[in-house]
């Protein structure tokens, strides 16, 4: 399939920012650096998303961001159901001062980012495997990229979990919903890589919902 926009040099540039993103993860959980760590993050990584969409006019960039920012902001509603209804997620006090609800100011930004580099995969996968195999494999890679993310955001400072059956640092209802949020995306992608932006906010936010949805049902199952 033809993708307007995806080209090397938008591959490189995403998967440079994944691999930095990576590298200073690891750091900050070594060091401990806390809260403002992750903010640091988001405040390197997002603008230069933006920049790089604004400068490049990419099409995929431009549809990749409206979604993956609208999904951020949507999210919180998945947030405050595992910081308050499933009595679970923990951010730390020096976060409260910059909190939108119940979550750091942060992290509808930071959401913008995974979902942005993930969806990207899931668009090369359907592109060298098909839709039905990039399905599983995403599931699978993503899965593991944002477990990856839940079990040192504990030693980092960022957020812990309490109350809840988990795997290391990270919740079985947390893995559940994220792994079932990458299943669908490369079939989201092939819904909206050609539409209009708003047809990608749309999706940005059913696919939050559908976070929501999947982290209750998660949470059922295994509590």
């Amino acid at each position: 399939m033809d993708v307007p926009g995806l080209d090397k040099k938008t591959i490189r540039f995403i998967d440079a920012s994944q691999a930095f993103m990576i590298l200073y993860t690891i750091a900050v959980a070594y060091l401990g650096a806390g809260a403002i760590s992750a903010s640091i993050l988001t405040l390197i990584v997002f603008p230069s998303y933006l920049l790089y969409t604004l400068i490049t006019r990419n099409p995929l960039m431009q549809r990749l961001m409206v979604f993956g920012f609208v999904l951020g902001v949507v999210e919180l509603i998945a947030d405050h159901f595992a910081v308050v209804t499933a009595d679970s997620l923990r951010y730390y006090a020096d976060e409260e001062p910059m909190m939108v609800w119940t979550s750091p100011l942060y992290m509808p930004f930071a959401w913008t980012e995974v979902a942005l580099q993930v969806a990207l995969l899931g668009i090369r996968f359907t592109q060298r495997w098909g839709l039905a195999v990039a399905s599983v494999v995403l599931a699978l890679a993503g899965g593991a990229y944002v477990f990856f993310y839940e079990n040192l955001a504990k030693s980092a400072g960022w957020w812990h979990y309490e109350n809840v059956a988990m795997l290391w640092n990270t919740p079985y209802f947390i893995s559940g919903a994220e792994t079932l949020l990458f299943f669908v995306l490369p079939a989201v992608m092939l819904l909206i890589y050609k539409q209009p932006l708003w047809k990608a906010a749309l999706w940005g936010a059913i696919c939050s919902l559908w976070i929501w949805v999947t982290a209750y049902a998660c949470h059922l199952l295994f509590s």
